[in-house]
């Protein structure tokens, strides 16, 4: 399958973008810089049925290795889209995707994903409509810039001056919508909230909250900004888009509460798509991580 990894390639995971290139003895190194510190690892082409690759340390023993050695590692090409699965004894535990844009383009575009919706803003009940940087405010046009840090989107927008809204806000998810904060940078620069938040919460009936977990993968830098509680439905959003019926009871109640959730007769005729499955397998592995709400910026 090494076919499959052209040399000079760029594979994104979330945080970084790894550049492929070939070595003499067949293995493939993938590099990166992230804050000035190389990271490295190497993938061993195998012969077998369930997956492509052994991932290895890579040659230069001062760089850091991004991922424990011999975690296995598959080839996709579906929906339009390449990946590189990453598994741990089975399960899957991260992705990396064939990209030509910089890192910071891909972590933008994600949050912009994310982000996109309809809203009410409490406590004051303005309407705010998000669409790929671009939003209205109550009818008025609103130009939002992504802010990043290190290559990686912080949350923050910077919005153009002489809108209702200017300055720069920080969102941070809720299982409802965001929790959004004013502020400024200092001379790090550190983001410093200088107010209390407003909230926005998803108006649209017939989107859904979590619309974009059937629409993108979800890397491991994306779930991290999620506690667990809201992964459950995330991930029960993408089963129930598809009219799933659900045991648990809470979730049936929780889902039959939305107008688009439709449910089906029997379980056994849903197919997910290809995105949707590697979704629904990596927020069950964020899931399982003990640990996981440790590092979680959702309030």
């Amino acid at each position: 399958m090494a076919q499959n990894i052209p040399s000079d390639s760029q594979w994104y995971d979330g945080w970084n973008n790894y550049v492929a290139s070939y070595r003499e003895d067949g293995k493939i190194l993938m590099q990166a810089m992230a804050e000035g510190e190389k990271l490295e690892f190497q993938l061993f082409p195998v012969k077998d049925e369930d997956y492509d690759y052994i991932l290895l340390e890579g040659p230069d023993k001062t760089a850091e290795l991004p991922y424990p050695e011999e975690l296995t590692v598959k080839y996709f090409h579906e929906d339009g889209k390449e990946v590189l699965c990453l598994y741990e004894y089975g399960e899957l535990t991260g992705v990396m995707v064939k990209t030509i844009l910089p890192s910071r383009v891909n972590s933008a575009l994600n949050l912009n994903t994310r982000l996109n919706g309809t809203y009410r803003v409490d406590p004051y009940g303005n309407t705010i409509v998000i669409s790929d940087g671009v939003g209205t405010f109550d009818g008025r046009k609103v130009y939002f810039k992504m802010e990043t840090f290190n290559d990686l989107a912080t949350g923050v927008l910077k919005v153009d001056s002489g809108s209702p809204v200017e300055g720069s806000w920080e969102f941070v998810p809720t299982v409802a919508g965001f929790h959004v904060y004013p502020g400024t940078f200092d001379s790090y620069p550190t983001f410093q909230r200088t107010g209390e938040p407003f909230t926005l919460i998803e108006s649209d009936p017939a989107k859904g909250r979590f619309d974009f977990a059937s629409r993108i993968i979800l890397d491991n830098a994306c779930l991290r900004r999620y506690k667990k509680s809201t992964l459950r439905l995330m991930r029960g959003e993408i089963l129930a888009r598809h009219g799933y019926v659900f045991d648990s009871e809470d979730l049936q109640a929780y889902f039959a509460k939305q107008p688009w959730y439709k449910p089906v007769a029997s379980n056994e005729g849903i197919e997910l798509s290809f995105i949707e499955r590697l979704n629904v397998d990596l927020i069950k592995n964020a899931e399982s991580d003990p640990d996981h709400d440790q590092f979680v910026s959702e309030e």
